[in-house]
């Protein structure tokens, strides 16, 4: 007789640890889980792209035209002791121009291909998030969409760092 509350006290107390691993929060999402990603501005809109594409940033000190050059290219400049051709985003997104007053940064993409680099204005910041908290664009977004994987929560377009690579092929 004696046996049979230890067993309903056992069944008591897994049930209770059962309940307790089943209201904890939702454990953060490991760090190899999270979307690192390269925050920017250019032309007063706020960007962002997989680290995994950038090489390296620098501040653009010269450009030099390509006479003839098909848009995006801006033209080149000096990286590693070779030409770098840099991408305007403003064409290749359809966004507004606002000139060249300054050069700004030049972000240098290229994972296991020919480099490339993107013009930014300014760098901000380096975010993780986890991969479903970035949404896809709203069809209201006039961006050349093929460019876009989606949008994050404070809203920066994340652009396709893949098919940024491919537009100087």
């Amino acid at each position: 007789m004696s046996e049979r509350p230890g067993i309903e006290d056992r069944t008591q107390e897994v049930l209770a640890t059962r309940a307790r691993a089943l209201a904890r929060p939702p454990a953060q999402p490991v760090a190899r889980d999270l979307l690192r990603l390269l925050t920017f501005s250019l032309s007063g809109e706020r960007y962002a792209i997989e680290l995994r594409h950038v090489v390296e940033v620098f501040r653009l000190s010269s450009l030099s035209p390509l006479p003839r050059a098909a848009a995006p290219t801006l033209g080149l400049t000096a990286w590693r002791g070779e030409l770098l051709p840099v991408l305007d985003l403003r064409q290749i997104l359809e966004t507004p121009a606002r000139g060249l007053d300054d050069l700004g940064f030049a972000i240098v993409l290229g994972e296991e291909r020919a480099p490339i680099a993107v013009l930014a204005d300014a760098l901000d910041d380096i975010l993780s998030t986890a991969p479903e908290r970035v949404r896809p664009a709203p069809e209201g977004v006039a961006v050349h969409r093929d460019y876009v994987r989606g949008v994050t929560e404070d809203a920066r377009l994340v652009l396709d760092g893949e098919r940024l690579l491919e537009t100087h092929r």
